[in-house]
């Protein structure tokens, strides 16, 4: 009976919480994923409703367009599916949202959103992107 209890204690341990910089490492690969369907995308004659796309070491990110009445884009919703790339595997959700663009083109908008990370609990995204300058929070961490 005790080696049973010490074996069932070692198999509810939880995982380690993400470390900063690799909070900062994991963003940053999503935010590449996501970037790399955006610029299929552009590449269609026109923005679509919906996409998908296979990370570069597996899984996929999908996307999908919200449009207002006006038909300018709102939000950028995306889901990754065992999302796997930069050596890292995650799923999740991280949503662009108030996109605007700045002089030079560059977008600018909020980054909202949880990554579940190798298993572990769901940690926040709480960013904005300002024309190509990323600022704010993933996993407790500064980005």
């Amino acid at each position: 009976m005790i080696g049973w209890l010490v074996v069932g204690a070692g198999a509810c341990a939880e995982a380690p919480p993400v470390a900063p910089g690799d909070a900062r490492s994991v963003v940053t690969a999503a935010n590449a994923e996501i970037h790399a369907l955006h610029l299929e995308a552009l590449a269609l004659p026109a923005w679509p409703a919906s996409g998908v796309r296979a990370c570069a070491e597996g899984g996929e990110v999908q996307m999908m367009t919200e449009v207002g009445p006006s038909t300018e884009i709102e939000a950028l919703r995306h889901a990754f599916a065992g999302c796997a790339t930069a050596g890292w595997q995650f799923d999740g959700t991280i949503d662009y949202l108030s996109i605007s663009f700045c002089p030079d083109d560059k977008p600018s908008f909020t980054i909202t959103g949880a990554i579940v990370l190798d298993g572990r609990d769901p940690c926040s995204v709480a960013a904005t992107e300002t024309c190509g300058v990323i600022a704010g929070e993933a996993c407790g961490a500064r980005l």
